[in-house]
């Protein structure tokens, strides 16, 4: 007897289970028969699926129905990235209680190509200038002392300037001097360039953190890079909807201040946001409208169950 759903969800599930060959057979019941129709939607991607959902939360709550009283389901935390910024576009108030989506954008690779379009910006940035000399090859150390030294210098140029031309200065070769310099140049103009075409410029341009990549994959022989790169692909499809690095830049903040706000939005009760939970966490009849997303083989039903290793 399932306590946790409508009839026609159980039924639906029913229905499901009846198709798996390899089933002990069951049949689950319901206490009670209260209807609830079942819809369902295709998506092509992630970002088709997190429009599907918001465009339906959006009717729902048109039509009276209370935010808090909704609920997006999940059967993987890691999921759910791409949907909570639609939230934060629409400027539609939820609770992520799953917290897993906060650490793509705590990534090092990202916190550091989003440290680079900050510094075209604002060259003065010491805290992005910190964080660029991973991207630049350089030992954090050693990155530091340049920062520091850079410091005391005073003429008209930018922080940023003083610090990349300190590094050159300390350079032998003179065409690693040049290459020191090229990367000034280019961060100094993404101001003038899409997100995307900045970064492209830091994967494989002037940048070209992908090259030290494939370095450090010879000496390690693993996977390591592969896994990055798909990174960094993530990373690409999430900023193609900003036009200029100021609109990426403010957006976010606001998923930064969004997420400070959540954790005190889940001391109030009384506070009506969409809630955003594992299946396991929700008992499941407290919501008049539930979204279950990312239904997919080895997701959901995740791969184990399908007898999988």
């Amino acid at each position: 007897t399932n306590y946790r759903s409508t009839a026609d969800i159980v039924g639906f599930g029913n229905a499901i289970i009846a198709k798996n060959k390899k089933q002990i057979k069951k049949v689950l019941n319901v206490p009670a028969a209260k209807r609830h129709p079942v819809y369902f939607e295709v998506a092509l991607t992630p970002e088709h699926e997190a429009a599907l959902v918001l465009d339906e939360i959006q009717q729902l709550h048109y039509n009276g129905l209370p935010y808090r009283q909704m609920a997006v389901l999940t059967r993987s935390a890691t999921y759910i990235r791409t949907l909570f910024e639609h939230f934060v576009l629409k400027e539609i108030p939820v609770i992520d209680y799953t917290k897993q989506g906060e650490s793509f954008y705590d990534h090092d690779y990202i916190k550091r190509f989003i440290a680079a379009m900050r510094i075209s910006l604002n060259p003065n940035d010491a805290d992005a200038i910190v964080l660029l000399g991973k991207l630049l090859y350089m030992q954090q150390h050693t990155w530091q002392s340049i920062i520091e030294h850079a410091q005391f210098i005073i003429d008209d140029k930018s922080l940023f300037e003083r610090v990349m031309l300190q590094a050159a200065s300390q350079k032998a070769q003179r065409f690693q001097q040049d290459a020191i310099i090229r990367q000034m140049n280019a961060i100094l103009r993404y101001r003038h360039q899409s997100p995307k075409e900045v970064l492209q410029d830091l994967r494989t341009g002037s940048v070209n953190c992908e090259r030290q990549l494939e370095i450090d994959a010879a000496r390690t022989k693993t996977l390591h890079k592969e896994e990055l790169r798909e990174l960094f692909d993530e990373f690409e499809v999430s900023i193609t909807r900003f036009r200029t690095i100021e609109e990426f830049l403010r957006f976010f903040e606001r998923l930064q201040q969004k997420k400070r706000d959540m954790e005190r939005m889940k001391n109030d009760p009384t506070i009506d946001a969409v809630p955003i939970m594992t299946i396991h966490s929700a008992k499941g009849l407290e919501f008049e409208a539930g979204l279950a997303i990312g239904g997919f083989e080895e997701i959901w039903p995740p791969f184990k169950a399908l007898g999988k290793q």
